[in-house]
Order: C-alpha cells, then structure tokens, then sequence
C-alpha cells in the first residue's frame, strides 16, 4: 500500500480564512504522520465549476479535476 495522499478542499474562496487555518493545521498534522497532501483553498477555489463547458480553459480548474 503506498502513502496516503490526501487532499484538502476549502470552504471559502477568502485567501486565509479562518477554515482554511484549521484546514492546513491538520494537513500538516497528516503530513507529520506521514500523508502526502494539498491544499486547494482561497485563489485555488475562484474557477468556473458550474460551467463545464469552460471549465478546461482554467487552469486551476485542471489542476483541481486532475
């Protein structure tokens, strides 16, 4: 079994936000305990995902699908 990848989704689109302090305080704790993870928070979240017509002429949006 390889290393547990896990990803984390915050809930507001504000850079820094109070839940996406608390989202990176347990990414970083997963990560002390030997999980690979990221973080798609704040500027990662501002991306067309209602529209899937446009949404693989952004960039964040391929990186969030992929």
């Amino acid at each position: 079994m390889g290393k547990l990848f896990i990803i984390g989704i915050g809930g507001t689109t504000r850079p820094g936000s109070s839940s996406e302090q608390a989202l990176q305080l347990a990414l970083a704790h997963a990560r002390k305990l030997g999980a690979e993870t990221q973080l798609f928070g704040g500027p990662e979240l501002q991306m067309p995902m209602y529209d899937p017509a446009t949404a693989n002429d952004n960039e964040l949006a391929r990186n969030f699908i992929a």
